[in-house]
């Protein structure tokens, strides 16, 4: 992609992210000619009859939302996973969530069963982290309407060539990224896609 490309990407990327209402994506997409652009879609997973598995994973939207924070989670400590060079499926791989805690955020690396607990971090480091898993609320106030909330983090992050593979993995079977999918509610992905928080819209 030309540094042009990669601009007009990335801005429609953080206007996308601002966008409070579904009306606003559709005129988004529709004023950069993704949405009438079939060629521009892909079907999750590249299957078209996968409603089996997006339509499963919402029927509450709470239970949505709270995934949606979940996923930013694993996807922090996969980011950890990966920036220590270790594979997220290896022998080597941290057994729970907290032994992954101590290892790649307290850097411990032989955690005893007491490490991990973020309760016995300093004000900072949870400021510090808070700052990479973060939940807003925009848009409307209750009495003129439904809010919108996003939840954002900086994780492992996808690149376009990964996003089909990685987009629902739970069909495939991959143990350290199943949590994609739980709170999906797309049908179809655009083919140049890239990453971006999770949005569940209560309207």
């Amino acid at each position: 992609m030309s540094t042009d490309g990669t601009a007009m990407a990335a801005r429609l990327c953080m206007a996308l992210m601002r966008a409070d209402t579904e009306q606003e994506v559709v005129s988004l997409l529709s004023a950069a000619g993704y949405w009438d652009d079939f060629g521009a879609w892909r079907p999750i997973n590249d299957e078209e009859n996968n409603f089996s598995t997006i339509g499963n994973q919402q029927s509450e939207a709470v239970a949505a939302f709270v995934e949606k924070i979940i996923n930013g989670v694993d996807s922090r400590l996969l980011d950890g996973c990966l920036r220590a060079g270790d594979d997220p499926q290896g022998v080597s791989a941290p057994k729970s969530m907290r032994e992954a805690v101590a290892r790649y955020f307290e850097r411990r690396a032989n955690p005893s069963r007491s490490d991990g607990r973020i309760s016995d971090w300093s004000d900072s480091e949870v400021t510090a982290q808070g700052r990479l898993l973060t939940v807003a609320a925009t848009g409307n106030m209750p009495a003129d309407g439904h809010p919108s909330l996003t939840v954002a983090d900086q994780g492992e992050g996808q690149t376009p060539m990964r996003c089909q593979q990685r987009s629902c993995p739970c069909r495939r079977a991959t143990s350290c990224g199943s949590h994609s999918c739980r709170a999906s509610s797309t049908w179809e992905a655009p083919g140049p896609c890239s990453s971006a928080p999770g949005r569940t819209n209560f309207s």
